[in-house]
């Protein structure tokens, strides 16, 4: 999963999931405590679900195309996932 990429321009999945978790990580930090909301698209968001859980998946990635658009409610506790 992370070595594909669809064409030359565009970016391998295992950066793009980098990215997300970095960026991920520093709204975390920068809004500790606070209600956040996250827009992404399916792909992004897959390579964050992904990190989060060990359980997801390319099934997993498959069934959630069944499910857009979508809202997703994930709880932190500082960077700790609670749920």
């Amino acid at each position: 999963m992370y070595k594909f990429r669809i064409n030359d321009w565009g970016e391998f999945i295992r950066d793009v999931k980098k990215h997300n978790i970095e960026a991920l990580m520093d709204v975390l930090d920068k809004y500790n405590g606070h209600n956040i909301v996250l827009g992404t698209h399916g792909t992004a968001f897959s390579t964050i679900l992904d990190y989060l859980s060990l359980a997801y998946g390319y099934d997993e990635f498959i069934r959630m195309m069944d499910w857009m658009p979508n809202i997703v409610e994930i709880v932190f506790e500082g960077k700790k996932l609670l749920r």
